[in-house]
């Protein structure tokens, strides 16, 4: 039985045969390092799936969904991996963000007025949550926002302003 990434190398083999109509040898094109214009590419051989130079990719990164689909090139692999994999993923949290789909505690920053504190964000029941600022914050900075906090909830404001931002790679450093 074949597999799958030998049924992929021959179809991109095949592809790359249509495209060029036989006027380059035949060969697998990383889809991810080709860029076109004349300029130097590199065709892989069969013999490229038993020396482990191509590996699958996932599409769109498996973080958010996404399955693989395609065999690129180990060094576009993982340099996806580290660019734009990354770059999916934080637009991603902030899609979650907004659409109110943050599963677990996102890192952030909320600031009102001069006050900046760093807290956790989560959307429970339909209500954006701000917790843990108490614990990740010097003692008197804590203080100072839970007592504006409550000054703005005691008059009742609803024209207050603040600002928060959140940590796109908090789940890097296991921030949750």
């Amino acid at each position: 039985m074949r597999s799958r990434k030998r049924n992929w190398f021959d179809r991109g083999v095949q592809a790359f045969a249509r495209v060029t109509k036989g006027t380059l040898p035949e060969g697998y094109l990383c889809p991810l390092c080709y860029e076109g214009d004349g300029k130097p590419f590199t065709l892989y051989l069969p013999d490229a799936l038993n020396m482990e130079l191509l590996s699958e990719e996932d599409v769109p990164p498996r973080s958010i969904g996404g399955r693989r689909i395609v065999l690129t090139c180990k060094d576009c692999n993982c340099t996806a991996g580290h660019t734009i994999d990354a770059e999916l993923r934080k637009m991603e949290n902030v899609n979650d963000f907004w659409g109110r789909r943050l599963p677990r505690n996102r890192a952030c920053s909320i600031e009102i007025d001069v006050l900046k504190v760093n807290a956790h964000a989560i959307w429970e029941n339909g209500k954006l949550l701000l917790t843990n600022y108490a614990r990740v914050n010097a003692p008197s900075s804590a203080d100072q926002m839970t007592g504006m906090l409550d000054r703005i909830a005691e008059a009742q404001r609803t024209d207050w302003e603040f600002k928060l931002t959140l940590e796109q790679d908090a789940w890097k450093r296991g921030w949750a």
